[in-house]
């Protein structure tokens, strides 16, 4: 019988009722994919009677849509096979899928829980109801749904895992770990599994467990997110056990740069100090230390002071050998620390004839030993020694290399110090002052930023930072002004991070600029401009931004609230700052150390400072907790530490007070996820973690909380 005929019989006869109904193959098919029945449904059908199941010929073509991204389409798609089968949990389900694909979170949730309803025992609807709950703060409805979700499949990791995630977040690190234990109980080759485990055992203060855990993900898959939580572990660890295995990846870490170099130095160093200078079993581990982070332990400095003591003796022998890598390695850290080491009397003046003589060697176009540039590069900056220049084109020794490329470095940065732009006069006293200080000493030196992992919006960074934090969203594209970029680390990273930002970057000094600007030439990032500007003076460019980042400039003004207020006025509506101010409490250590300065009566010139450390680390006693500051050991950073110009300390309720004076409202603190997971801890009643009350109670329990900064967002009203 015709297709068309037989059609127009059963619909005659009232057959397109219910589920089902018979359609010719040319006519448009059911499904509502806009297609002809034989393009589309026809081979689902039987060929007895050609009869099509309409939901699931929608959910079908639904499905379709949802893989090819229409979620639109296939959010409506389903509605229709719902409007014939509203029972159909799975079609509930499935349309909550689509509607959280596109965004639309509350009918999600509406979806979900209508198809919970007719059949509870959906467990991926429970875990997607879980993670929705879960965005919008709801977090005890969410963690009954991951645990109804894990009961009915057990076997489930992602649930596992997204249940840890979420008992992280509250605070609940011993529960966390005990779900990604079993999580890997059924997926033991998961290396991310057990980067996670190592995070949550970190957070629960189960240091030595998460290195462990951080080897075995390293030793599964060697990616670059693996890499920077291991580096921060690390960092994190007052000890780190003597294994080979360890020792090799904290070498490799501050070789290859998975986070700040300087953030492993201590940790490095305390190891080092453990063992002799000669020892094969660290020599990898030294040498990387030495070239790209900071030497920060006493013994270990007066070790290193020994041997550059030898070197220089070496080098002015009749015919001295080439030098070998640490000899160049430990060039490098002096030229990295601005020549901190203690220098003798005698030394001095056997390292002044040693520089004369490789001066007239150069003027004279006469014969230059490899051990004299080396060993007088201990000493002295070479890299702004006038008539040096002409020897840095030569070829000498490969491990000579990385000294070379350092003052070729600094001889760019003297250059292009006339290059920088002036956006505002700088009249104010302290002003002036603080500038005089950072042309002499750019803060602070260093080698290498933290990698970016990933990139995002500034909205999407913020959100993963403070999760339950509400704010106004922000501009994809934002405007960013750093004040007081210094030499430019931060800026480097929030620009990397963030490659959607133009950033402004102003600083009082041109040494700084000029550093911070190579820098950023080398990362290839294009997204940055540098200026120098007073930031007393800057509402008067007539410009606003849709972020500022001023961390660890303002307690630097004569008076901070009135630097806050100029920045605060070029902030737009809804605009967020990131702010950094020294604590009174956290630097009890510093205000110590700056008396004692004051009752020696020690100056802020290299001879001065280099005198000062030799004279704390004799005294000890009450000054020992400086010497556990990384500012300690570089002449620049021991300047901004110890002898600043200015330097105001300020507590929880002065800062509460200068944001509320600016409408501006805390988004939360950058600490450590083990802080913030003990906040919670002790104050539940506050899961944003936004109450200055209770940080100032917390502060109050551990003094050393803030002891480098207090550093947080806020965002202005919109």
């Amino acid at each position: 019988m015709p297709w068309r005929s037989e059609r127009a019989r059963r619909e005659r006869r009232g057959a397109v009722t219910g589920t089902a109904f018979v359609t010719g193959r040319n006519d448009p098919c059911p499904c509502g994919s806009g297609r002809k029945y034989k393009h589309c449904c026809l081979a689902r059908d039987t060929a007895r009677d050609h009869r099509v199941d309409v939901p699931r010929a929608l959910n079908d073509a639904a499905m379709a849509h949802q893989r090819a991204g229409r979620y639109g389409d296939a959010a409506a798609a389903y509605r229709r096979a719902l409007a014939v089968a509203p029972r159909g949990a799975e079609l509930h389900f499935n349309l909550g899928t689509a509607l959280q694909a596109q965004g639309d979170v509350a009918e999600a949730i509406a979806a979900y829980r209508r198809a919970l309803a007719l059949d509870e025992r959906l467990a991926v609807a429970h875990h997607n109801l879980a993670n929705l709950l879960r965005g919008r703060g709801e977090l005890d409805a969410a963690l009954a749904h991951y645990r109804r979700a894990i009961a009915l499949r057990p076997d489930s990791v992602p649930a596992r895992v997204d249940l840890a995630q979420l008992l992280q977040s509250v605070g609940d690190a011993d529960g966390a770990v005990a779900c990604y234990e079993a999580a890997l109980a059924l997926a033991p080759q998961h290396a991310a599994l057990h980067g996670a485990l190592a995070l949550a055992l970190e957070d629960a203060g189960r240091h030595d467990d998460a290195l462990a855990a951080h080897l075995r993900a390293l030793e599964i898959e060697d990616t670059a997110p693996l890499r920077a939580n291991f580096a921060r572990c690390v960092a994190r660890a007052t000890r780190v056990r003597d294994e080979p295995k360890l020792i090799a990846l904290i070498a490799r870490a501050l070789r290859e740069a998975w986070t700040r170099p300087n953030d492993l130095s201590r940790i490095a160093s305390a190891t080092l100090a453990r063992h002799r200078l000669d020892d094969p079993a660290t020599e990898p581990l030294l040498l990387a230390l030495l070239a790209n982070g900071r030497v920060c332990d006493v013994s270990l400095e007066h070790a290193l002071t020994d041997a550059r003591r030898t070197l220089l003796a070496h080098a002015c022998t009749d015919a001295p050998a080439g030098p070998t890598p640490l000899d160049c390695a430990l060039a490098e850290q002096c030229d990295a620390n601005e020549h901190v080491f203690a220098v003798a009397p005698d030394e001095a003046a056997q390292a002044r004839s040693l520089r004369e003589r490789l001066l007239g060697a150069v003027r004279q176009h006469g014969r230059v030993a490899a051990a004299w540039i080396v060993a007088v590069g201990g000493y002295y900056a070479l890299g702004e020694v006038a008539g040096v220049e002409s020897l840095l084109g030569d070829s000498w020794p490969a491990a000579m290399a990385a000294l070379l490329a350092r003052w070729r470095s600094a001889t760019i940065d003297r250059r292009e110090r006339a290059t920088i732009a002036a956006l505002t006069p700088i009249d104010d006293p302290v002003s002036q002052d603080v500038h005089a200080q950072y042309e002499d000493n750019p803060y602070p030196r260093w080698s290498s930023v933290a990698p970016t992992i990933r990139t995002c919006t500034l909205d999407e960074y913020l959100r993963g930072l403070f999760p339950l934090a509400t704010f106004a969203r922000l501009a994809p594209r934002p405007n960013v002004l750093v004040a007081g970029c210094g030499t430019g680390q931060e800026t480097i990273e929030l620009a990397s991070l963030v490659p959607s930002a133009h950033v402004t970057a102003i600083d009082l000094s041109r040494a700084s600029l000029a550093y911070a600007q190579r820098k950023t030439r080398e990362a290839g990032l294009r997204n940055v401009d540098y200026a120098q500007a007073d930031i007393l003076q800057l509402p008067s460019i007539g410009r606003s931004f849709d972020a500022i980042s001023a961390v660890g400039v303002l307690h630097h003004l004569a008076d901070p609230a009135a630097g806050l207020r100029a920045l605060a006025s070029m902030l737009g509506k809804g605009g967020v700052m990131r702010l950094g101010f020294y604590s009174e409490r956290g630097r009890a250590d510093v205000a110590a150390a700056r008396a004692f300065i004051a009752e020696q009566g020690f100056d802020a010139s290299p001879d001065g400072i280099r005198h000062c450390r030799q004279a704390m680390i004799a005294r000890g006693g009450a000054l020992e907790p400086i010497f556990d500051r990384i500012g300690f050991y570089s002449t620049s950073e021991c300047r901004d530490l110890l002898f600043h110009v200015q330097e105001h300390r300020l507590t929880l309720a002065k800062i509460e007070s200068m944001l509320e004076a600016n409408r501006l409202r805390l988004l939360g603190f950058l600490l450590d996820a083990s802080v913030l997971a003990g906040y919670t801890r002790r104050f539940p009643d506050d899961p944003a973690r936004t109450r200055f009350a209770h940080w100032d109670t917390l502060e109050a329990e551990q003094p050393a909380l803030f002891a480098g900064m207090y550093r947080f967002w806020v965002q202005r009203a919109a």
